[in-house]
Formats: structure tokens, sequence, C-alpha cells
């Protein structure tokens, strides 16, 4: 029997919160030392850099360190863990651009998108051999909602701690409904990456924090097909074994372990996969792809991603509080090098700030393009019409991509007699400047997003909002009629998708004309693999993340 919840009141954190992590996937240089991986569980030890993995085990080699792996709260790259430890009620597919039955097998909701019920799947198991059922659901939910860290907000239509022990409502054992505060399309909301994993209600701990720390461990209590092995994990590698019970069964030739190892050195993660140390990896040197293409014993993959690089500028600030100068600088930004050179082939120019795959992106909306002369038209009517300006261009340590935009951009503005003084940092330095009252912030922010569910009210309110000053809005914008129209999107998306795309297009216009920031190239995924690997599909809406379940050799 599903013992209750061990504490529903709000909780912070067991720890100071870092800063938020940023939406990216950064391309350092680094050296890795990882020499020797042991797989627990009957797998005999390997030396992971030189000898290839026992046929049961599949590996992934990644940039990513996996810092944390509390299901509630895991807001950034151990989302290459825990979907295929833990479970969401629906799944989203990009393909049809819908969400699709997962642990939800339908749903329905009220003709006004506030109230959404839900059947639930059974024969469900967690790793802990309890039984999924709507009190798991309403636990797991409650906890998330309640200790209000990472992607919490998602669940904001039910809103606070205290109102969702009513707003979620047991209907059955297998059947639970929603009564949101204001329409949300939950359909959608319960397939994030982040924030909406089912776990079980047995999941040990007298309180949020002994359970944080629990699952920190390595332990965990999903009902996925794998399960962590707690005696192989740490932030650098994880090691995951095959759940038995799984609901989906099993068939001949899948994976019985499954391996995420971190190797930030892109070179060492080419040469793990062509020596067939690794099984897939990410991000290779574009520079090799010409040899890695004629090398039988690997595929390249290059899929569609929701990630795109965006530039933000600093309008509480002179000059860049000037919108004549701010388009002087769009127009001496080098789109194509940056998308066609830079990422060689693995990007396009934005259009908008809804990348050009996901649903919400508009083709038709008008947007800037490299041209010098217009540049120098919009300078001459700012306030520093012949240049003669130095302006701050923060980037992330060791990001090919931000620091050859801002050479290559750097290189343009000269021509403006305008010094771009660009600044490698840290995440959290890059941070910390960005949250000193503008006048004394860096002029442009650069830096990456994707989308925590499939919307595009997640890449505008967050990147936009005047409720996201100084967080993820870098370049301080403030406009209510903004705010307004998006807001009304977001409620629309549950009952009315073609009205919402209409707002969300109307505030993407307003973005152009008032220029607080915009996407500069949206991004492609690049994938290595081994040639006998059967069965990965990339998918968008969970980045970078290999679903091991769905492969074979």
């Amino acid at each position: 029997m599903a013992t209750s919840p061990p504490d529903v009141s709000p909780e912070p954190a067991p720890a100071r919160a870092p800063p938020p992590a940023p939406k990216r996937r950064p391309w350092k240089l680094l050296i890795v030392i990882v020499a020797v991986l042991v797989i627990i569980s009957g797998v005999a030890a390997y030396v992971v850099l030189t000898a290839p993995p026992p046929a049961s085990v599949v590996v992934y080699d990644t940039n990513s360190e996996m810092v944390t792996l509390d299901p509630s709260s895991e807001f950034s790259n151990s989302i290459l863990i825990l979907p295929n430890v833990y479970e969401t009620l629906t799944h989203w597919n990009p393909t049809t651009n819908t969400a699709e039955p997962l642990l939800a097998t339908n749903w329905t909701h009220s003709s006004d998108g506030l109230n959404w019920t839900f059947t639930l799947r059974q024969g469900v198991t967690f790793h802990d051999g309890t039984a999924f059922n709507a009190t798991a659901v309403k636990y797991s939910l409650l906890r998330t909602i309640c200790m209000g860290q990472g992607a919490a907000y998602i669940w904001g239509a039910l809103g606070t701690c205290s109102d969702a022990q009513t707003t979620i409502h047991i209907d059955s054992p297998y059947q639970i409904t929603f009564y949101q505060q204001y329409p949300a399309a939950m359909d959608k909301i319960a397939s994030s990456g982040y924030g909406a994993y089912i776990f079980s209600p047995n999941t040990p701990g007298a309180n949020y924090t002994l359970q944080y720390a629990w699952f920190n461990a390595g332990h965990d209590s999903g009902s996925g097909p794998y399960m962590i092995n707690t005696q192989a994990y740490s932030i650098d590698y994880v090691v995951m074994d095959r759940y038995d019970n799984y609901w989906g069964g099993w068939k001949a030739g899948q994976f019985e372990h499954a391996v995420v190892k971190r190797v930030a050195d892109n070179v060492q993660r080419e040469q793990d996969v062509t020596s067939g140390a690794a099984d897939i990896t990410e991000d290779v040197p574009i520079a090799d792809l010409p040899t890695l293409a004629n090398n039988s014993a690997v595929t390249i993959l290059k899929t569609a991603s929701y990630r795109a690089l965006y530039a933000f500028f600093n309008m509480g600030k002179s000059p860049t509080d000037n919108l004549s100068f701010r388009e002087a600088l769009a127009y001496s930004i080098p789109y194509a090098y940056e998308a066609d050179t830079v990422a060689a082939g693995l990007g396009t120019q934005s259009v908008g700030v809804i990348p050009a795959t996901m649903w919400g992106h508009d083709a038709s909306l008008p947007h800037y393009t490299f041209n010098l002369a217009l540049a120098r038209q919009y300078l001459a009517q700012s306030p520093e019409p012949t240049g003669h300006v130095t302006l701050t261009y923060t980037y992330v340590t060791g990001d090919l991509y931000e620091q050859k935009l801002a050479e290559a951009w750097a290189t343009q503005l000269a021509t403006l007699n305008i010094t771009l003084n660009i600044q490698p940092m840290e995440w959290a330095n890059q941070w910390a400047l960005a949250q000193k009252p503008p006048a004394q912030a860096q002029d442009i922010f650069v830096m990456y997003w994707w989308p925590t569910y499939v919307t595009p009210y997640d890449f505008l309110y967050n990147m936009f909002s005047y409720d996201s000053y100084q967080i993820y809005n870098l370049g301080y914008y403030n406009n209510s009629a903004f705010d307004n129209t998006i807001n009304n999107a977001f409620t629309e998306e549950a009952t009315n998708p073609s009205t919402a795309l209409q707002d969300y297009t109307a505030a993407q216009l307003m973005l152009y004309h008032d220029l607080p920031g915009l996407g500069v190239v949206d991004l492609k995924n690049l994938y290595l693999e081994r040639s006998d690997l059967k069965g990965f599909t990339d998918n968008p809406a969970y980045p970078l993340v290999v679903f091991f379940y769905q492969l074979s050799r």
C-alpha cells in the first residue's frame, strides 16, 4: 500500500542553489581522464578508451557531466539519464507535433481547457515493486510543485503547493483529473523532459531533503526500462541496468546495460566511436566529417533540433538603449558565416525566435540580414553616428560557436568604428555580471535556448518577459503589451492552438520592431554512431537524449 507524501509544505533545496543552468551545450576543449569503467551486475570490467564494450552494453559518450538525479528538480544535463529511468504521462512526437500516450493511455479536457482527465496505464510497476496508479501521479506532482525547484513552474496552472492538494484529484485508481486555475495544454506539459516525471510514492526519505540526497546518491524509483546502478554512478559516468519487469517488455537484441560517459574532448569522443569503445556520441569535430563519411564502421547523423543561439542587446544602458543603434548591430551580424562556416552547414539563420523545426515557428516573419550599408544608415540615425564606441560581448569560455561569432562580428563592427570587447567567462561569472543593474552589465550577451517542453511560450516568456527580467531576459526588455500577448497565447494553446499561433507571431513581431535581442542561428544536432547500432531516432523535444530502450545491435 502506498504511503502518504512525507511532507507537502514548500521546502528549500538542501543546499544553496547555483545560478540557473543555461540552456546551452558548450563545446569545451578539455582533457578527459577516464581510463577504466567497471560495469556491475555481472558485466566484466573493461577499459573504456581502448576496448569495445560487451555486446550487451551500449555506451554513449557525451560532453556533459551529470550533476543531479532528483526527478523533481533536475533542470540541466542529467536529462541524458532521467528519460531512460523515469517516465511521464505523455511523450512528445515531433513528427505529428502532438503529445502521445506513455504512462497515460488517453485523456480528455473540458471545452474551456481548464479541466483535464487522464486515464492511466495499468500493469506498470516502479523499480521498487510499487504499482503505478493515480496515487503515484499525485504524489510525484505534489512533490515537484511543493519543492518549487527546476522546472516546477510548468505546473503553475495547478496553483500553489496547498492549492495542488485539491486541484490534483484522484478519481479512481487509474484516473486522475487536473482542475486548472487557468487554461493550459496539460497534454504538452505532461510530456516535458524536466519536472514531469512520475516516481514511486514509496521513495525513501522522511522529507524532501532526505529524498534529494537519496536520489543524488545514485538511487532511483522510476518506472522506465532502465535502473541506475548505484555502485557505478558519478558525475562523469552513469551505468544503467535493465529493469526486467518493465511494462513494455523486452525483445532479443536489446541492451541489458547502458552507459552514459562524459568525455569532454570531442576528438576523444570521435576516437571512442571509431574504435568501438563507444557506440554513439555527439558534437564531434566538424573538420573530420569528410573523413568519417568514408569510414564504413560509423554513421554520421545530422538531425533537427529545437536549439538556437541568441544575442541580447542591453536596453538599460547607452548606446544599446537606442533602437537605431541596435538595428545597426543587427544588420552587422554575419549570419551566413556563423551558419555555413562556423557550424559547417549544421545551422541556418534564425527567423523569429522559435526554431524553424518547432511548432510555433513562422517563416513569414521579417528578420534582419547581414547588410553593412543598412547598418551604416541606422548608425547614422543613432546617438553615435560615427561609431567610436566600445561594446562588451560576453560568452562562455570554450564555446566555439559563441567565440567565432564574436570574432567575425568584431571584424564587421570595426568597419563601423565600433570596437567589440570580447570577454570569455565561466557561466557563473557571465551570469553574475548580467545580474548587476543594466547600466553596469554587459552590452551584448549570447546564449542558447531550447524548450522545457514544446511551446513557444517557453522561449518568449523566459527570454523576453518582464517576469524573467535579469534572469534569462538579458536584453532587459519591459513591454507589458508583449507580456499580455504571450500570456493570452499560452491560455489559448489548450483549446485554440491556431489563435495561440497568431498571438505568438504577433509577439515575435514586437521583438523584431523593439529588438531587445534576436535569434542568430538555428542549430542541428550532430551525432556519430557505430554502423551496427540499430534503432536510434533523435527527438528534439528531449535534447541529445538517447533512448536506449529503442536500440539494438
